[in-house]
């Protein structure tokens, strides 16, 4: 009997078509979730911009920290905290030199704070002889200065110098300050580090003909160390300098030249401190971004208790180095007042009719227009082109401790 026509294929996937579909299922399913992976792993990375009070708040946190442990670090305040430059751009130096692609330059029309002693780490005790000896360090230091060993006893925050001083050595040089029970003091290149003993005292050699300790000495004394009567204390010595950056030239959208007023070429200046390293280089950090300007006040006391604030309004000049100490040579500083200018990156849609904005520059830094380089970013000569931004001024007053701190 004939089977008759073949029978229809039976409706449906065969087992190879259904592995096929799904692995081509899965492998669009890959794709996709790759793709939302990579979106939220670069939005994480993109945060909102900070407001420019936060940003105020953590720059105030950390200068005024640095400040204060600097009037308390080992050195006279007239030493420790000082002018390095007024309105930047007529004096002081313009850049600091990193031994990278490029120096860092200084936002002109700022001024600079220098801070100076046992800053970032603690000021310790040391012993005044060289261990085994009834040799002292003073001594030492006028024999054999290229070779002096240093004792610093166990005691709070020891571990902390050590460290400091370690981590200096890695980077390149490390440098130590001596002083003395009249305040005269000396600062030294760290040749060796002792491993941490039982006694847990720390132990250094320090040589203090090198050239670069030596340029560190109050006013580049060469022989600072020789004047030393017996050692009392040091520390790690930090070389600080507090300044506005310039930041990177802008470009388009930050930028347009012919469109945008000038003072937008550098549209994203911040808050930096330089910590020397020797050989003509500077360790930079960012401390603030979009901050704009820093103004340093003077409080300077009298015979009779009085204050007398150089730099805090327009036209006030800052003081020299001669009027930092008094005839006997003891330190006249007893405030700073610090301004900072914070601005919000984004700038701000100017409604038709509103008013060109003005700019105020805090204490007595320059008006605009009167030094290149150093007016408000977004003015212009011309009302009509200048560009708005939020800006946020803050300032506050430091007061100092007595001009000579014992160690801590």
């Amino acid at each position: 009997m004939d089977a008759g026509p073949a029978r229809k294929r039976s409706a449906g996937f065969s087992l190879a078509e259904l592995l096929l579909t799904l692995a081509l299922l899965g492998l669009a399913a890959w794709i996709v979730l790759r793709i939302v992976d990579r979106g939220t792993r670069i939005g994480g990375d993109v945060s909102a911009p900070v407001a420019p009070e936060a940003v105020l708040e953590t720059a105030f946190r950390m200068l005024r920290a640095d400040v204060r442990a600097a009037a308390a670090g080992g050195l006279p305040l007239a030493d420790a905290i000082r002018l390095v430059a007024d309105q930047t751009g007529t004096s002081g130096p313009d850049e600091y030199p990193t031994g990278g692609d490029a120096p860092v330059a200084v936002r002109s029309g700022t001024d600079q704070l220098g801070l100076r002693g046992a800053i970032r780490s603690p000021l310790v005790r040391l012993e005044a002889h060289v261990g085994g000896s009834d040799e002292t360090v003073a001594e030492r230091a006028r024999a054999q200065p290229a070779e002096v060993p240093l004792r610093a006893p166990a005691g709070p925050g020891l571990d902390a110098v050590r460290a400091r001083v370690t981590d200096a050595l890695r980077s390149g040089k490390a440098f130590f300050f001596v002083r003395d029970g009249a305040g005269l003091w000396a600062v030294a290149r760290v040749v060796s580090v002792a491993d941490r003993g039982m006694d847990g005292a720390l132990d250094l050699v320090v040589d203090f003909t090198d050239e670069d300790a030596r340029a560190s000495n109050r006013g580049g004394e060469p022989g600072a160390a020789a004047r030393l009567a017996d050692v009392t204390a040091g520390g790690a010595f930090d070389d600080l300098v507090w300044f506005v950056a310039r930041g990177l030239e802008g470009r388009p959208p930050d930028f347009v030249p012919g469109s945008d007023p000038e003072s937008l070429r550098f549209p994203n200046p911040f808050l930096a401190v330089a910590r020397w390293t020797g050989k003509g280089r500077w360790d930079i950090h960012g401390a603030g971004e979009e901050i704009e300007d820093m103004q340093v006040g003077w409080g300077l006391g009298d015979a009779g208790g009085n204050v007398e604030w150089r730099g805090i309004e327009p036209g006030s000049a800052a003081p020299s180095d001669g009027d930092m100490e008094d005839a006997s040579g003891r330190s006249r500083l007893q405030a700073l007042r610090i301004a900072l200018v914070a601005r919000s990156p984004e700038r701000l849609l100017r409604a038709s009719g509103e008013p060109a904005p003005e700019f105020t520059v805090p204490m007595n830094g320059p008006r605009p227009g009167s030094v290149p380089g150093a007016a408000p970013i977004g003015w212009d000569p011309k009302p009509e082109r200048r560009i708005r931004f939020d800006r946020e001024p803050r300032e506050e007053r430091l007061d100092l401790p007595p001009p000579y701190a014992t160690a801590r």
